[in-house]
């Protein structure tokens, strides 16, 4: 059985207090899609925008939520949500986001409930596009093109911050099983693209201005991505050193005992 009513529990009296936040995500986006990622909004929310209840039993309905100690309700806390939420949206390939709010008080009797809306339209995603490996180290480089057919980077998926985390953790296993047994996440960079900050280099010619401006014109109507993956400026030499095995000593835990039985 569903609990049928919210009902507030040791607020601040003659304040306003969070009774209500809810997100709604706009745009052409698939149904799986879409709750996934308003999921994640909600997760980005400020915490005092948060509404945490429980289900409780008593009067006057069998159930119902029971949302205790509410805080207290900041328009600030609405300001560093949206914030928050473009920061999600950026790491996950949308670039261009609109987040609207709006909210309102309502009395009832002396509870004053804050209710926050926000509508999200992400906008277009980034696609990946081309993926490169460009390492300075002759046989890391050599392990990660044979190695290239499992990369998490596919020409066309969705950018996102965490898939290409996942492409180094993948590529850095594969480093150290072939003895580069101190091999870590900071020596690599990863590049990206480069088409706005090409066109602030005042060295630029107009024909490759516009050429530029070209480019990014298709980017806006089907925004891609270029990567590609570097070595850091060598800070630790024993990083790039390959480790072999030596000797091998074993140490049995135990004694070996000669069978008595006859």
């Amino acid at each position: 059985m569903a609990a049928s009513c919210t009902l507030p529990k040791k607020y601040q009296k003659d304040k306003p207090f969070v009774y209500k936040s809810e997100i709604e995500v706009a745009g052409p986006l698939k149904g799986n899609q879409r709750q996934k990622l308003k999921a994640g909004l909600e997760n980005q929310l400020y915490d005092s925008l948060k509404v945490r209840t429980i289900v409780a039993l008593g009067f006057p309905a069998l159930l119902y939520n029971k949302l205790e100690r509410p805080p207290v309700f900041d328009t600030n806390n609405i300001s560093r949500s949206k914030t928050l939420m473009t920061a999600l949206l950026n790491s996950q390939g949308y670039f261009g986001p609109t987040i609207t709010d709006t909210f309102l008080i309502d009395t009832v009797r002396d509870q004053q409930r804050a209710k926050v809306w926000f509508t999200v339209t992400p906008g277009k995603q980034l696609t990946l596009d081309s993926i490169g490996y460009e390492l300075s180290n002759p046989e890391l480089q050599r392990l990660a093109m044979e190695n290239r057919s499992a990369t998490l980077l596919k020409k066309s998926d969705p950018y996102s911050i965490s898939v290409l985390s996942a492409e180094l953790d993948r590529l850095l296993l594969i480093f150290r099983n072939n003895g580069y047994y101190k091999i870590v996440k900071e020596d690599f960079i990863i590049e990206r693209d480069t088409v706005l900050a090409a066109l602030i280099d005042p060295s630029l010619d107009p024909f490759e201005q516009f050429e530029l401006l070209e480019e990014l014109k298709k980017k806006r109507e089907n925004p891609t991505i270029n990567v590609m993956i570097r070595q850091a400026i060598n800070k630790d030499s024993s990083h790039q050193r390959r480790y072999y095995i030596g000797d091998i000593r074993v140490y049995p835990d135990m004694s070996i005992l000669e069978d008595q039985n006859p």
